[in-house]
């Protein structure tokens, strides 16, 4: 049986880091703050208009209550505050005008300063990324290097079975190993993202390597003992158990 090749690093695809690192701090509270500043600028513009909106209506009821007295009945006084209603409505229509267009400005600047925090939000995401993916690629190799370990030691037991075998072990056979080796390997496989994809084991079938062996090596060892002629075992072999 050829033993398994662990996979080298030359085989594998490698991922190297050499852009300049940058600490970016979550959220970037210092452009939330200029955004949340804008806001408010353009908060307090709407609010101005509205409330000489509600003026120019003022003016409006106050213009229709003097018009009559003003030009039918020639009363002075209402004619006197039918003019200081006009020009009061005419200031405030420049006034309005002029808001408008301060308002639409700070539309443009709330939009860029938001775009702004937004690009920033991305670029701390992306390095985030970045990070993740590093970590990502490099899990990736210590997993096959682990499958390969897995390949390797699998290998290794069966050829020491087979040793002991011819040595006199009565324990554990071939047949012995191959079934309940599958246990150990499915015992591990069951902890994995990927267990879903593997017959999942009862918890009375649930095996693992070193507890197996353990159970045999001191089989194996009284045996040793007999044979050698020794009063006890040299080796003391405790079965591990599991948490």
């Amino acid at each position: 049986m050829s033993k398994s090749k662990p996979i080298t690093d030359a085989a594998r695809p490698s991922v190297v880091d050499d852009s300049p690192h940058e600490v970016v701090t979550a959220a970037a509270p210092g452009r939330a703050a200029d955004v949340a500043s804008e806001r408010r600028v353009l908060e307090e513009l709407r609010g101005r208009r509205e409330a000489q909106l509600h003026r120019k209506s003022e003016l409006e009821s106050e213009r229709k209550t003097h018009a009559y007295a003003a030009h039918v009945q020639h009363d002075a006084e209402a004619s006197k505050l039918l003019s200081r209603a006009i020009d009061e409505a005419l200031r405030l229509d420049q006034h309005i005008a002029s808001l408008d267009d301060a308002i639409a400005e700070q539309e443009r600047v709330v939009a860029r300063a938001e775009a702004a925090m937004a690009q920033e939000a991305d670029r701390a995401q992306a390095l985030a990324l970045r990070q993740a993916l590093i970590a990502f690629i490099a899990t990736a190799g210590q997993l096959d290097d682990a499958l390969a370990a897995v390949a390797m030691h699998g290998v290794k037991l069966c050829e020491l079975q087979r040793e002991m075998h011819r040595a006199g072990a009565a324990v554990p056979n071939g047949a012995q190993l191959d079934a309940l080796g599958a246990r150990c390997l499915l015992t591990a496989c069951a902890a994995t993202p990927w267990r879903r994809h593997f017959e999942t084991l009862a918890p009375h079938e649930r095996r693992s390597f070193s507890e197996l062996c353990a159970y045999w090596g001191q089989t194996l060892e009284r045996n040793i003992a007999a044979r050698l002629g020794e009063a006890e075992p040299a080796l003391k072999i405790e079965p591990e158990v599991a948490a």
